[in-house]
């Protein structure tokens, strides 16, 4: 609704021009106005395709208490909307805030108030709603990341991008809501020329989530020199996420992948504490084989980590054994659990230690890379997948797969406009990758950012020298959308028996394509993850069911699941080093399987 200080300004303006006997007209001021929500998930622009909330809102505002005695609002189309009494007010109310929920943004035309007045009987109040302003566009949180990651105790500065073709009455509003839906923090009125609002501290609570809501609001006309006064506009909000810190913190290990030598006598994992150092904190931690033997490779090792009150890091000691020249490096797994004094526990709290032969033995470190584009879906039921309510649909990606964690140090990737992107780390199945992605809020966006052309990958391998694969990628290729045909059944799993999930086939898919599943758990802790493009044991595109084996679930839980298929185009290898690349088109169906309560 209008701000209090719009309000102020229209009866200071009435008081001014003297409007005569005011009490003499029952209504005081009305309004109308289009409101649309958008969502912004990434450092993308918030998507103006899907997830998109469509909302018409309206009211009429007595002139003295007793005024109005009903009202309702007619909209193009011959639509009648009642409004509801608020006091001495009505409003369109079937939402919080006085607005109704649409199905597509509220049409431009002729809109008429009817109203009973006390002392002028039914009256009626025409005026217009243009269409949904041009180059309006919502706006976007610039410093996102940082605002995921909010110290409760300091000032915390929201930066957003400056405004585009504004109006001379338009103006910004920024509001914070808890969980609750309680408004914590609000400012109105802020300057279209201001790109940063100062969050004061205490006003957020430590370690706690919050939705916030910045809107842009363009005035169509305003009327406020003459009783009643009236106004028109459309607000458009984006709607985003607020995390702030635990001040006890966040314990997590400082790397992903830990590369020692057998020779090294032992191996020093750094665990930090990140986000907060406040009170004592412990952590528990052990380890477990993967392709190395304890006894053979490593001594097993397992215990507490405590951290004093400001102690932001501490040290696992793991010994390690010398068992001569082998095939090449070896690894060991690393988890911590058991967090205590209030602190959180990274959802991905484990590492790998891969320790190299003493022969210093080093194979190829990159077992195959790929480059492509993906299209994401959701399937919620029996129904056909789709993208409606995302506020990501689409994904730009490249990334390189190691032989062994640690197997690959670094890599860039050079863009046919002759742009680089710097590759980044990521731990996935305790793997090691890197890669790099951009997100789109549709298909036209991504395709208008990454053409068709030739991109370059440079990465250096664990051997020390470097690899430069040449990939071609050519316009997006419309393949099948995975859909997963016993969705029903999916949700009454009883995790002691084996149960095969079912998916419709992969249309014109080859043994040279591919089929991907991720499943995990709330947590984010990965129970099943095959195998990527080009890897030993991927399944081919031919594949229509997977069998998750009796045990990997646990009763009561739902868990999440992803099905990826991937149609691959041109490829690229190197023989003498033993890895393949590709460049394919993907699209991906997230959807959630659940598990029968305990008996």
């Amino acid at each position: 609704m209008k701000s209090n200080l719009v309000q102020k300004l229209l009866l200071l303006t009435f008081w001014l021009l003297g409007a005569k006997n005011l009490s003499a007209q029952d209504v005081h001021y009305y309004e109308l106005w289009r409101e649309e929500y958008f969502t912004q998930a990434t450092t993308n622009r918030a998507s103006t395709t899907s997830d998109v909330a469509h909302e018409l809102g309206g009211e009429v505002v007595a002139a003295y208490s007793g005024a109005l005695l009903s009202a309702s609002l007619k909209i193009p189309q011959h639509t009648s909307l009642a409004l509801t009494a608020s006091g001495d007010n009505f409003y369109l109310e079937n939402n919080s805030g006085g607005e109704i929920v649409l199905s597509a943004p509220a049409p431009a035309g002729s809109y008429q108030f009817n109203v009973q007045e006390a002392s002028q009987g039914n009256k009626t109040y025409l005026f217009t709603l243009p269409g949904p302003a041009i180059g309006l566009l919502p706006l976007r949180i610039a410093n996102l990341p940082a605002a995921q990651a909010i110290d409760a105790a300091q000032t915390f500065t929201l930066q957003w991008d400056k405004t585009i073709n504004s109006g001379p009455h338009d103006y910004l509003r920024l509001h914070i809501f808890d969980t609750n839906d309680t408004l914590v923090f609000s400012q109105s009125d802020i300057s279209l020329t201001t790109t940063n609002l100062d969050i004061p501290p205490g006003t957020l609570q430590p370690n706690t989530p919050y939705i916030g809501y910045l809107a842009v609001l363009h005035v169509f006309s305003l009327i406020n020199t003459k009783s009643p006064g009236s106004e028109t506009f459309e607000r458009k909000l984006t709607r985003f996420r607020l995390q702030t810190l635990n001040p006890a913190g966040l314990i997590k290990f400082s790397s992903s992948v830990v590369t020692v030598s057998e020779t090294d006598g032992a191996a020093y994992v750094k665990v930090r504490r990140t986000g907060g150092a406040t009170g004592a904190v412990t952590v528990d931690y052990f380890t477990d084989d993967a392709t190395a033997h304890s006894n053979v490779n490593y001594t097993t090792v397992s215990g507490t980590l405590t951290f004093n009150d400001g102690e932001t890091a501490q040290t696992i000691i793991v010994p390690l054994l010398n068992d001569g020249p082998n095939a090449g490096p070896v690894t060991a797994h690393l988890t911590l659990t058991n967090v205590t004094g209030g602190a959180d526990l990274s959802t991905e709290p484990h590492a790998v230690l891969t320790i190299g032969d003493s022969a210093n033995n080093i194979p190829a470190g990159a077992n195959a890379c790929l480059l492509g584009r993906v299209e994401f879906f959701d399937q919620d039921g029996t129904n056909t997948p789709s993208q409606a309510g995302r506020s990501v649909t689409s994904r730009f990606y490249t990334d390189v797969h190691p032989r062994y964690p640690g197997g690959v140090s670094y890599g860039f990737l050079l863009l046919p406009n002759s742009t680089i992107a710097t590759l980044d780390r990521s731990f996935a199945n305790y793997q090691g990758f890197l890669n790099y992605s951009q997100d789109f809020p549709s298909t036209t966006a991504l395709n208008a950012a990454f053409k068709p052309g030739r991109y370059t990958l440079l990465f250096e391998s664990a051997s020390g020298l470097p690899v430069a694969p040449t990939l071609s990628m050519g316009a997006e290729t419309q393949i099948t959308t995975p859909y997963l045909t016993n969705w029903t059944a999916a949700q009454t799993i009883d995790p002691t028996q084996n149960f095969t999930l079912k998916w419709a086939r992969f249309a014109g898919a080859t043994t040279n394509d591919a089929v991907h599943l991720l499943l995990w758990d709330t947590n984010g802790e990965y129970l099943i993850y095959t195998p990527d493009e080009f890897e030993a044991g991927v399944l081919p595109g031919t594949t229509t069911s997977y069998t998750i084996p009796a045990h990997t679930l646990a009763y009561g839980n739902t868990y999440r699941l992803n099905i990826i298929f991937s149609k691959m185009a041109n490829a690229a290898s190197s023989a003498a080093l033993g890895f393949s690349c590709g460049s394919a088109s993907v699209r991906t169906t997230i959807l959630s399987i659940t598990t029968l309560p305990p008996p």
